[in-house]
């Protein structure tokens, strides 16, 4: 209909990556950032295609994993830990 606009594919990996590895890496010390980024990610996962859901997955793991290195109680890991991404979302 427009062949003269284009418009670049966007990559979900970096558009994942943009928009929470700065969140979950300043909030890595804060519960209730980390579950709100996992729930997020899910959302992401549940409504994407196998991309995006890699891509939720992988930002997933690497935003607990910032949390268990600074959290120190560990129910609060634990709290994190119920809305992770599972591998096969």
């Amino acid at each position: 209909k427009h062949p003269h606009i284009f418009v670049p594919r966007i990559d979900t990996s970096e558009l994942i990556d943009a928009l929470y590895n700065p969140i979950s890496r300043d909030g890595a010390g804060m519960v209730e950032v980390g579950i709100h980024v996992q729930k997020a990610l899910g959302s992401i996962a549940a409504a994407g295609n196998a991309s995006c859901r890699m891509s939720a997955y992988h930002y997933s793991q690497l935003a607990f994993k910032r949390a268990k290195k600074v959290l120190i109680v560990e129910e609060d890991i634990k709290r994190i830990s119920k809305f992770l991404v599972p591998r096969d979302a």
